[in-house]
């Protein structure tokens, strides 16, 4: 139950919101927290916190082809946590961002297109 308490929202969009055959746009996953709550990034930069990270793994080729790295929010925050031989922890409170870049793909039909991750774990 500990995601129902942490998470007040989750949301995907695209940017811009309309684009044609063959444009690239800008993927973008927020996470809002509830106060006294914190998540992680997708990558940790300590080798010691990797385990200590959000799981996004992008579907396969369809209505748009994910390209290039996922790119976690700029402002994260950073501790310590000695008993685990971590000197810096990246995390996140309050909101949390994901970016990648897509591009439409050329087959992709006229219209709005649903784009579900195929995993997406905090």
């Amino acid at each position: 139950k500990w995601y129902e308490r942490a998470v007040k929202k989750v949301e995907g969009s695209f940017s811009p919101a309309e684009a044609k055959p063959g444009q690239t746009v800008t993927f973008t996953l927020t996470v809002e927290l509830n106060d006294g709550f914190h998540t992680y990034p997708t990558v940790q930069t300590d080798k010691a916190a990797a385990s200590m990270v959000n799981a996004v793994k992008f579907p396969d080729p369809g209505a748009v082809i994910f390209v290039g790295p996922t790119e976690d929010g700029k402002d994260a925050k950073t501790k310590a946590d000695p008993d685990l031989g971590i000197t810096e922890m990246r995390y996140y409170e309050g909101k949390a961002t994901v970016t990648r870049k897509a591009v439409v793909s050329p087959k992709a039909a006229a219209g709005p297109a649903v784009v579900k991750l195929a995993k997406f774990q905090l």
